[in-house]
């Protein structure tokens, strides 16, 4: 009888140690799926005429103009935009504008991205390849992450 008991005893405590295990097991997976969902809704496009960038030489340094739009059903965080011109992050200074110009990077609005920098050296007509990596808002407890590369060319 005391064997039986202490039998029942332990596995009681094994049947207690799998479920608890079972339920961080549960929520993990559920923290995971809803980060998957946060990139899922995030994302981000290269827009306008990618065959006509506006690139302008005059000044000390040259600038070329590019649009991106918020393609994704978050808002997207415009203090976390990072853009590649020929895979080299640029070393001067970017102007971001958002259209409309309400403060917010929603779903379909447009940031306009004058990037200036005094390495700058191309001509009318060069093909340049642009990448832009964006991360939507803190919602929920995530983030999610977006990028887009395209090839553009460029017109003085």
């Amino acid at each position: 009888m005391i064997i039986l008991v202490a039998s029942l005893i332990v596995s009681g405590m094994a049947s207690v140690a799998l479920l608890n295990s079972w339920g961080d097991m549960a929520k993990l997976t559920a923290e995971q799926s809803d980060g998957r969902l946060a990139d899922a809704e995030t994302d981000v496009a290269i827009a306008g005429d990618r065959a006509n960038v506006l690139y302008q030489t005059a000044g000390a340094n040259d600038n070329m103009t590019i649009y991106f739009q918020n393609k994704g059903s978050r808002i997207l965080d415009t203090s976390s935009v990072s853009i590649f011109i020929d895979g080299n992050s640029y070393t001067g200074s970017a102007t971001l504008t958002l259209y409309p110009n309400s403060g917010i990077w929603s779903t379909g609005s447009m940031l306009e991205a004058v990037i200036e920098d005094a390495a700058f050296s191309y001509i009318s007509g060069d093909r340049i390849t642009v990448t832009i990596i964006v991360q939507s808002d803190l919602s929920g407890g995530h983030s999610g992450s977006a990028s887009d590369t395209a090839e553009v060319r460029l017109v003085v």
